[in-house]
């Protein structure tokens, strides 16, 4: 009896290592994001090579089952401490493909995704006829 508490000990301790690992990666590239200007600014890590979504390797994190994934969906799951599906889509509320802030990311579906991106789309239009 002693042994499985002993083992229950040895995992707790395992994830939390795990997830102090992962929150230190997570501020490794928050540290590094350049501020956007205005009220609620975006966070835009941008190295020199990337304008688009930025792919991430996972290193066996515990949010994810793949190798690897977008930067915005790690920030995402370690912030909200959120294991992610491969059907699970995170959405920029600003738009910016390269901003890893987390007030800007949600959780969404593929269809609501498709929902907002047409209602975006649909604004545009308006706007550009106005003008």
């Amino acid at each position: 009896m002693n042994l499985g508490k002993s083992a229950d000990k040895q995992t707790k301790r395992t994830n939390l290592t795990n997830r102090t690992k992962q929150w230190y990666r997570l501020l490794y590239y928050i540290v590094r994001a350049t501020l956007t200007k205005g009220r609620d600014p975006c966070w835009e890590y941008k190295p020199n090579k990337y304008n688009t979504y930025i792919t991430f390797k996972t290193r066996g994190c515990e949010y994810f089952k793949t190798k690897s994934t977008y930067l915005h969906r790690f920030v995402y799951a370690v912030f909200n401490d959120t294991p992610l599906s491969t059907t699970d889509v995170i959405m920029h509320t600003c738009d910016n493909r390269i901003c890893i802030n987390p007030k800007h990311l949600k959780l969404g579906t593929i269809q609501t995704n498709n929902a907002d991106r047409e209602r975006k789309r649909k604004l545009n239009i308006k706007r550009n006829k106005c003008n």
